[in-house]
């Protein structure tokens, strides 16, 4: 606990420098013997002067983690080992024909406990809800209703008021990607959202390709829609291999393909850009659409702006989904759709659907909230902090869990990934947990057909007091005592 007060309310810059380094480096993207950016790339890159970032490459060289090579650069030095590697290989992606209907039935029961018992730790699917602006949003809410209030019952344009999607089109824009308000579609969820996009572009009886572990509040979407499932692989450590996406691809007739490359949820990996641009090559040569679920893209836990697929999209096949439930909170948590080529079909499909009109007040609440400039202070607070609890809780759970469990490296996002002992039931390790006052996501969660048995998706966002901190220990102890 005096651990993580040491950290103090805000990062230096220097800091922030430091933080995004050792970010690439537990990633991957970084490699022992890599050059680092320059001083000036990372300067320009982060916006801080030279001297800040020569002062975070010198603390760097003094703790042995890079080495200054004359008229060269920093380099990596080889000797890195911060934490032990997944398998390279899909050893623990055991994925079944279909997921037994008991297994359904217990994560039914599972999910239920956690509502009635009111749960809210490394189970809960949200940021941690002391780093949201409640106030300052109920604030605007509250004008925006009074502003209503004196004005006659009016229908919006079905995309979305023009001042929000300007919004959305410039904060995107803040990442390296291109987009005019006219491509932005508000919805009034990421959950409707997916579900414009995939009435667009599939129809029941298709087959489309997830990410696994993925993204389970979508599974019901694909569900109702009969649609056929085919789960590709997500490394912890690198994501998807798009060499295996292009393998599936050649072997099946696929409608779509609906990924999670930058901040995956739950193990909170981002893929190269290198590996984007071929996921874009491999499904451009056949037309196939990707529906981007982006919702974690400003979530990064460094200083320079995450990427995306929708970035090095020029042929217009991505279908990109953000919100702002992960930045604001679920209650506005609007999100929107960002492409060209299909926002006619999305139209339409919003007036076959017959789809409420969103909300004007949440609307100019969220407008009002942007004019005011807080959104941009906010989220770099937000990001720091977050960072802190990311790397305190993984601190900790290397601290405390049995020395067999791995880990994953969270690029951002507020989820971690644990693979614990290959004869661990995570899912009855989950009810065991409910009796502890404890919610953890159990791998089977994150998988169509009920893979990653041994398997945790852990929510690290929580504010580490002496409570979660010994929450965190009744788990160890849980784990240790099922395995051996």
């Amino acid at each position: 606990m005096d651990q993580y007060r040491l950290w103090g309310p805000r990062l230096y810059r220097y800091e922030r420098i430091l933080v995004q380094i050792r970010t690439w480096i537990a990633s991957g993207i970084l490699k022992p013997g890599d050059r680092l950016p320059s001083v000036r790339e990372m300067s320009k890159q982060t916006g801080f002067s030279a001297v800040t970032v020569q002062n975070a490459y010198a603390i760097l060289e003094s703790e042995g983690v890079v080495t200054a090579r004359p008229r060269s650069g920093y380099y990596l030095n080889e000797d890195q080992h911060d934490a032990a590697p997944f398998p390279n290989g899909q050893e623990d992606f055991r994925a079944s024909p279909d997921r037994p209907a008991s297994t359904l039935k217990r994560l039914y029961r599972l999910k239920r406990a956690w509502h009635e018992h009111r749960l809210d730790s490394f189970g809960h699917t949200h940021l941690s809800d002391d780093l949201l602006p409640r106030k300052e949003m109920i604030t605007h809410m509250l004008r925006a209703l009074r502003d209503q209030n004196h004005r006659p019952s009016e229908v919006g344009p079905v995309e979305g008021e023009s001042a929000l999607r300007k919004i959305i089109a410039k904060r995107v824009a803040m990442r390296g990607q291109f987009a005019h308000a006219d491509d932005v579609m508000v919805t009034s969820s990421a959950q409707s959202a997916l579900n414009l996009c995939l009435d667009v572009v599939t129809s029941p009886g298709d087959t489309v390709i997830i990410e696994s572990p993925g993204f389970f509040p979508l599974f019901g979407a694909l569900r109702r829609r009969q649609l056929n499932v085919i789960e590709i692989y997500s490394h912890p450590d690198s994501g998807l291999d798009p060499d295996q996406l292009g393998y599936l691809l050649q072997q099946n007739d696929i409608s779509a393909c609906i990924l999670m490359p930058v901040h995956h949820f739950p193990t909170g990996v981002t893929c190269s850009n290198d590996a984007l641009m071929r996921i874009l090559e491999l499904c451009g040569a056949q037309e196939i659409p990707i529906i981007e679920y982006d919702i974690y893209g400003e979530l990064g836990h460094g200083v320079v702006p995450a990427s995306s697929l929708k970035k090095f999209d020029h042929d217009d096949l991505v279908l990109q989904i953000g919100s702002f439930s992960e930045t604001l909170g679920p209650r506005y948590g609007m999100a929107w759709i960002i492409n060209q080529r299909f926002s006619s079909r999305l139209v339409e499909q919003f007036f076959l659907d017959d789809i409420a009109n969103l909300d004007g007040a949440l609307q100019s609440a969220l407008i009002h909230y942007f004019q005011k400039r807080s959104y941009d202070r906010h989220l770099r607070t937000l990001r720091e902090e977050l960072t802190r609890r990311m790397r305190f809780g993984m601190e900790t759970l290397r601290n405390e869990m049995p020395r067999n469990c791995i880990i994953s490296e969270p690029t951002g996002g507020f989820m971690c990934w644990m693979r614990v002992s290959s004869d661990f039931d995570s899912l009855e390790a989950a009810f065991k947990a409910v009796g502890r006052g404890i919610s953890i996501a159990p791998g089977s969660l994150f998988s169509v057909t009920g893979s990653f048995r041994n398997f945790i998706g852990l929510n690290l966002s929580c504010p580490w007091s002496e409570d979660y901190c010994r929450r965190l220990g009744t788990l160890s102890d849980l784990i240790r005592a099922r395995t051996p």
